[in-house]
């Protein structure tokens, strides 16, 4: 109730900043602060028992008494907004930041819980920019695998998660140069990212911020990426290839505590390539261990033996593509065809876990304005157990969006 109406209060002393404008700070002002977001209501069906009703992952197995569910909901928590900020140079840097949020956070308890989205932060970044190289800090992508297929189904959490799409948010710093050839440019960027484990403990309704087994091994994430793009025709082709590596500490007993580091890393390659004027294809592919850190291993990184105080990576393989369609002569209309597939090792997995996830998906996008579309996306989720029976499930969509 309190952070409510705190998020009351901020809107009532902003409203009258902030309606009829984007840029909201006074004309000789040296902060330039403007005001984007995305308005976006979404209604769902889902033939049988899934992982996340509004924006589902994957299918709950056959013999869970879940799997005969059907179910219909209407959600807006997928709506986001932000600031963009400019300040004064810095030397000979330009110096901004963005500041975005979505209401995607944690679902409060109790009834009627549907009407009560609560805020999550996105990105909280900012940036030195020198022209042909780059510095940032905070919370942004990661530099690994950074594409993500187009979805106003999952708009808060990235299409073909857990199918193929390894991806997420983590704080950060990185460094970016490139240099530019014709309608040519080769770049490299490099950083070092917050260790969050994927199994890493939570403090439910606490602002401590708990040490899991990423932290515990005192040295951040390090990825990379070499990235080229080339113009052609008012269209662009880009290319990417991107490293991950990390370890984890886990820590078992009370009294006598046994540790155990292990490795994590991926490579992966990511692709744009306009096919004509009219078609499109982008996608990625990878293949790594112990990648839940990125929803990689269809959100399983390790299986932890406590009784022998053991740890074994799980390893995985995925990738997903995407095909685009805009005809010349109804260029409102986008027509997207998604197939992305998770495959961990499944000689490393427990009875019961997950050995494929794999999501096709279909989606017809109408944008009749700059700040209006509509969408309608089927998909179809095939989850796999292991040592146990299969399930799939048709999930329908249809979004509106209003962009400012």
């Amino acid at each position: 109730m309190t952070r409510n109406m705190m998020l009351l209060g901020f809107a009532i002393l902003f409203a009258p900043v902030l309606v009829g404008a984007v840029e909201i700070t006074p004309a000789d002002s040296p902060i330039k602060l403007d005001l984007y977001g995305v308005l976006i209501a979404n209604t769902y069906w889902n033939s049988s028992g899934v992982f996340g009703s509004d924006v589902p992952l994957w299918t709950v197995a056959a013999t869970d008494p879940r799997a005969g569910d059907k179910e219909l909901g209407m959600i807006a928590r997928q709506s986001r907004f932000g600031f963009k900020v400019k300040g004064p140079d810095v030397g000979t840097a330009k110096l901004s930041g963005v500041f975005e949020m979505d209401l995607f956070g944690s679902m409060p308890n109790g009834g009627q819980k549907a009407s009560f989205a609560q805020v999550r932060v996105r990105l909280a970044n900012m940036k030195l920019d020198w022209g042909n190289a780059s510095f940032s800090a905070g919370q942004d992508w990661t530099i690994l695998a950074p594409l993500n297929p187009t979805s106003l189904a999952h708009f808060a959490v990235v299409g073909l998660a857990t199918s193929g799409n390894i991806w997420l948010r983590y704080p950060q710093v990185r460094f970016e140069a490139f240099a530019k050839r014709g309608e040519s440019k080769f770049g490299v960027t490099a950083g070092m990212v917050r260790p969050v484990a994927g199994s890493d403990p939570t403090e439910p309704g606490s602002f401590v911020d708990v040490s899991g087994a990423g932290e515990r091994s005192s040295m951040p994430f390090l990825q990379g990426r070499a990235f080229y793009t080339k113009t052609l025709s008012e269209k662009t082709i880009a290319v990417g290839v991107s490293m991950h590596y990390g370890k984890e500490s886990y820590k078992f007993g009370t009294t006598t505590i046994t540790r155990k580091k292990v490795d994590t890393w991926a490579v992966a390659a990511d692709f744009q390539i306009p096919l004509g004027k009219a078609v499109g294809i982008q996608g990625e592919i990878f293949t790594g261990t112990n990648l839940d850190s990125f929803q990689g291993g269809i959100n399983q990184g390790v299986s932890v033996n406590e009784s022998a105080a053991d740890v074994v990576t799980i390893d995985a393989t995925g990738g997903w593509v995407q095909l685009s369609v805009t005809p010349p002569q109804k260029k409102e209309l986008t027509f997207h065809l998604t197939y992305g597939t998770d495959r961990p090792d499944n000689e490393l997995l427990k009875a019961g876990q997950r050995s494929e996830n794999s999501t096709l998906m279909a989606g017809l996008f109408y944008k009749p304005a700059a700040s209006f579309q509509t969408a309608v996306e089927y998909a179809l989720i095939n989850t796999r157990y292991r040592l146990g029976k299969k399930n799939d499930a048709s999930v329908l969509n249809v979004a509106f969006a209003f962009t400012f």
